[in-house]
């Protein structure tokens, strides 16, 4: 039995823990994204811009949207996912690498007035090395991942609501009643 008590209390905590960690992501209206690449490695093809777009697919693919910088400023929290990404180059063509991924959003005081912007989710991405010829592969599986996992989190603190087939109906009604009917054929005055 405390076993049991054990297990409950360890599930609720969980629960609790997971609910905190979304309560940030809750109703967002979408992501802006930032990419800092340090070390150039642009020659093979190690750029903040690849890197972005990266993520920007993988959240759109998901259902995020994804806002402009114009856009971000006018979202409520200014949402903005900063995707980091540290290189070292070691000897023997080794790259010592780390990446990471945080949302940062604008907090406010108990006044209602934005105070800090601060980071509200993060992931720490992953810390190794590679040789140079395989890290482009190794930082783009990364970053695709920290992605996957912020879309993740989006979805469970904003579960997709259920489309009622009322509403299915409705919509196919109004699309077909919108339809031009079809003319009758040209006669080509040939006979």
């Amino acid at each position: 039995m405390v076993l049991g008590l054990v297990a409950v209390l360890f599930v609720g905590q969980a629960r609790a823990e997971e609910t905190f960690i979304l309560w940030p992501l809750i109703d967002m209206s979408g992501v802006h994204v930032t990419v800092n690449v340090s070390n150039g490695y642009a020659n093979i093809g190690l750029t903040a811009e690849a890197l972005r777009t990266l993520a920007e697919l993988t959240f759109r693919r998901r259902g995020i949207r994804v806002l402009t910088e114009k856009e971000m400023y006018s979202a409520e929290g200014m949402p903005q996912a900063h995707i980091s990404v540290n290189l070292l180059s070691a000897s023997d063509g080794m790259v010592v690498y780390t990446t990471r991924l945080s949302l940062r959003q604008n907090v406010t005081g108990s006044n209602g007035r934005a105070i800090a912007t601060a980071e509200t989710w993060t992931d720490a991405g992953s810390l190794g090395i590679a040789h140079r010829l395989e890290l482009l592969g190794v930082i783009r599986s990364s970053v695709e991942q920290m992605a996957e996992k912020l879309s993740n989190d989006y979805l469970k603190a904003n579960p997709p609501k259920p489309v009622v087939e009322k509403e299915l109906l409705g919509e196919a009604n109004e699309a077909a009643s919108k339809k031009k009917p079809a003319s009758p054929p040209k006669s080509s005055g040939v006979r």
